[in-house]
């Protein structure tokens, strides 16, 4: 048997006797032992289908104040948010509530973001538009609490370093 077979066996037995900081250290070992010397780090994805980063894709779900990238985090709870957020920008029901919302404010000479200023926070305008607020929030929360998408663990090898040491 070959020693990358052996290796595979050993992962699958630690995973079936759920001894994950196991399974976690030989991922670990085999990725030093690759060259990949940056990780664990995590990447959140509304796409649960990722097999591998693709750089052409870079900002086809969000964009980002750094420019076009993939982006990784050493925090599992902070890609996680990220994955929400995905989930959230890529949601077509989202999206429409939102846009009604929109253009609701726009038909009475406001926006989203000015309504309380511009109608007043007692004003049938102003309820008017929290009822449409209200269901496009809702639709936001619902998907906070979905498990679509995914977080994905990866251990990274630099090849062009843009910054001196």
């Amino acid at each position: 048997m070959s020693a990358a077979a052996d290796m595979d066996r050993e992962y699958l037995e630690a995973v079936r006797r759920g001894d994950m900081a196991a399974a976690r250290r030989m991922v670990g070992d085999a990725a030093a032992a690759g060259g990949y010397r940056v990780g664990p780090v995590y990447h959140g994805s509304a796409d649960a289908t990722i097999t591998a980063f693709d750089p052409r894709r870079c900002g086809t779900i969000r964009r980002s104040d750094w420019g076009r990238g993939i982006y990784f985090t050493p925090s599992p709870s902070a890609a996680d948010g990220y994955r929400i957020d995905a989930v959230r920008e890529t949601d077509p029901e989202r999206r429409r509530l939102w846009a009604e919302f929109e253009a609701r404010a726009r038909e009475m000479g406001t926006s989203p973001m000015g309504m309380s200023l511009d109608l007043g926070r007692d004003s049938p305008g102003y309820r008017d538009l929290q009822r449409f607020e209200r269901r496009w929030l809702a639709r936001a929360r619902a998907l906070d609490k979905t498990a679509e998408g995914r977080v994905y663990a990866a251990y990274l090898r630099i090849f062009n370093l843009l910054i001196e040491h």
